[in-house]
């Protein structure tokens, strides 16, 4: 039986699937409904201007084939940059309609900066969970095996298809990907199912692909809900959880300190069935090996389950098991049952998050250095998926309300004081106008801290909308 990563009903249940975890959302919980594949790309769409800049009338995104479309210029005048660039990157994005949702685990990394292919500087990857539409070239997408991964390029040709790589075993569930410290791999993990495993994919921006491996470690049954991310000193952590339907799960994380893998560090899991749809910050100035996860709960029996919104800390630097807490109170009452992003300033350890409500609002809380957790203190009502993106010295928040197009607010140095909540609602707004056959935001991909070392560049997001939930729209809000 599937379940969604919020609490509205499935859009499947196939009895046989129940160890392997979801790997859909429900139509009516995300913006717009759950769209149909109709072929074609998204268009580039006319867009808001950069920070200051007016709305333009914009240009087509070009035809969208597997690598990249051409790109959509937003109009914009008045601004001090120039207007955001929209440009398809992939319409083999890994959708199934009716069947498996093309919005699902926007909590894996994706969206990375490493190393150039051409081995000088570096460039935007984009590593896809990569399948075909029925009637489209390539392998069809397959709910029960994410059988390829597609590694996509920013040159200066735009998004480029720069290979493919079939992933061994059955990896049921999607992918997640970091770029490791130097910039010279990348690296993808996910569940083998079928044979209890990690599985271990790494490509060479320069060299191509550089081979697939199965971790040291057995799985139990049940275990999925996949995570990886890499700290501030390089080392790499996948974290996965093992499902108790009813009650009695656990939660796992292994770590490659840059020897070799250490773990599995194992605990409970609140006494809930699992703890999924993990994103993680780590520790600031004098906190390096202090981890903070932003998670859900999910509790009871299929198909009654409940969800619940919550916090986790851990210590790379022990074996310890991570310890939660329900530390995010409601809005009013409505009540926190899922995951959007977290975030912890590099300079006070200060920890921002923006969860996910029951009614389906973004909400902010903060906790300072050592300090308790704030009430909610900034809703963003009807917004399916918000992000963090930490860009310079600016923190970003990202989202994507349910009547569709992009916005962001930007909270400079100088409005993130330390031990002191950002106060968003006093922050400037910014739309970014996406094509009008967008549908929804159901998806955002940020190059994220929590995911590469290389610090970001400019604003970038990947995003999938409700239309055409196969396709991946690049969006870079400032370029130069």
């Amino acid at each position: 039986m599937l379940r969604p990563d919020f609490g509205s009903v499935a859009l499947w249940l196939l009895p046989a699937v129940l160890a392997f975890g979801c790997d859909c959302e429900s139509a009516d919980g995300g913006p717009g409904g759950g769209g149909s594949h109709t072929g074609g790309a998204a268009t580039g769409g006319g867009g808001a201007g950069g920070l200051g800049g007016a709305a333009g009338a914009g240009a087509t995104g070009g035809a969208g084939a597997d690598g990249g479309g051409g790109a959509g210029g937003a109009g914009g005048a008045g601004g001090s940059t120039a207007p955001p660039v929209l440009e398809v990157i992939t319409d083999h994005h890994r959708f199934i309609d009716g069947q498996m949702f093309g919005g699902w685990g926007p909590h894996l990394g994706h969206l990375v900066r490493a190393n150039a292919s051409t081995g000088g500087g570096t460039s935007l990857w984009f590593v896809d969970d990569w399948c075909a539409q029925p009637g489209d070239p390539g392998t069809v997408c397959d709910v029960f095996d994410d059988h390829t991964l597609g590694y996509f390029e920013l040159t200066d040709m735009g998004w480029q298809k720069q290979a493919t790589v079939s992933i061994p075993g059955q990896v049921q569930q999607n992918t997640a990907t970091i770029a490791a410290t130097g910039g010279d791999l990348l690296h993808s993990y996910g569940v083998d199912v079928a044979n209890n495993v990690l599985r271990e994919c790494s490509y060479s921006p320069v060299n191509g692909p550089a081979g697939c491996v199965a971790l040291p470690f057995t799985l139990p049954a049940s275990s999925n809900y996949l995570g990886a991310a890499l700290s501030p000193q390089g080392h790499r952590m996948v974290w996965w959880t093992v499902v108790v339907d009813g009650g009695g799960g656990s939660f796992h994380y292994i770590i490659d300190y840059g020897g070799g893998w250490n773990g599995p560090r194992s605990g409970g899991a609140a006494g809930y069935n699992d703890a999924s749809y993990i994103n993680i910050a780590f520790g600031g100035t004098g906190h390096s090996n202090d981890f903070t996860m932003h998670v859900q709960f999910v509790s009871g029996l299929a198909p009654n389950w409940g969800f619940h919104g919550a916090v986790g800390y851990g210590d790379m630097g022990t074996t310890d098991p991570v310890t939660w807490a329900m530390a995010l109170a409601p809005v009013s009452l409505d009540g926190i049952m899922s995951t959007n992003d977290i975030w912890t300033d590099p300079d006070s350890n200060d920890t921002h998050v923006v969860a996910r409500s029951e009614a389906g609002a973004a909400v902010y809380y903060h906790r300072p250095s050592g300090g308790n957790w704030s009430a909610p203190l900034f809703t963003l009502p009807a917004t399916y998926r918000a992000r963090f993106i930490f860009s310079g010295d600016r923190l970003v928040l990202v989202y994507g309300p349910k009547s569709g197009d992009l916005a962001y607010r930007v909270a400079a140095k100088s409005d993130r004081p330390a031990g002191s909540p950002i106060t968003w609602a006093s922050l400037t707004e910014t739309l970014v106008a996406l094509p009008s056959s967008f549908g929804g935001v159901m998806a955002i991909y940020p190059e994220s801290p929590a995911y590469q070392n290389a610090p970001a560049a400019g604003l970038h997001v990947a995003l999938v909308g409700a239309t055409d939930q196969n396709v991946v729209l690049h969006v870079d809000a400032e370029p130069e």
